[in-house]
């Protein structure tokens, strides 16, 4: 069975938010992450991510950066919305 990782985002306009690391995956050259806040049903955040190589921990060190254009985001959001989801059972295995 895979562990759950979480991180801790620091919005500018809120509190520290505990979010669950969804997926880390690949679109047009580029990485990205989709995290589910711990606090909020249905709400995914996706995020460029940028691995630096260093560690921390079980974690490899990151960089998380907002997608600025709009019709990037549409298509990683697409791109989200079709990847294969992880059957429990699958884990198990």
């Amino acid at each position: 069975m895979q562990q759950l990782q979480f991180i801790v985002m620091d919005f500018e306009d809120r509190e520290q938010v505990d979010c669950l690391i969804l997926s880390v995956f690949d679109f047009e050259g580029a990485k990205y992450i989709a995290l589910a806040p711990e606090d909020e049903d249905d709400m995914v955040y996706i995020f460029e991510y940028i691995p630096t190589g260093e560690t921390d921990g079980n974690l490899e060190g990151f960089e998380i950066l907002d997608i600025e254009d709009d019709e990037l985001y549409d298509r990683v959001v697409e791109c989200f919305n079709n990847l294969p989801v992880a059957d429990e059972a699958d884990d198990e295995a």
